[in-house]
């Protein structure tokens, strides 16, 4: 059987100490670990979900 990883993440916004709004993600899957990584997207891409 092959193992896949469900691949759910939560995303959120903040500002930075210059004032600058920066995007954020933690994996959700590594959540029940205490080493759970949060990752600072550097480019963010907005799609149009009814395409």
């Amino acid at each position: 059987m092959e193992n896949k990883l469900n691949k759910s993440r939560a995303f959120y916004r903040e500002k930075d100490e210059e004032g600058d709004i920066c995007f954020y993600y933690i994996d959700l899957d590594q959540a029940a670990n205490s080493n759970t990584d949060i990752i600072k997207l550097n480019e963010v891409t907005v799609e149009d979900s009814k395409r």
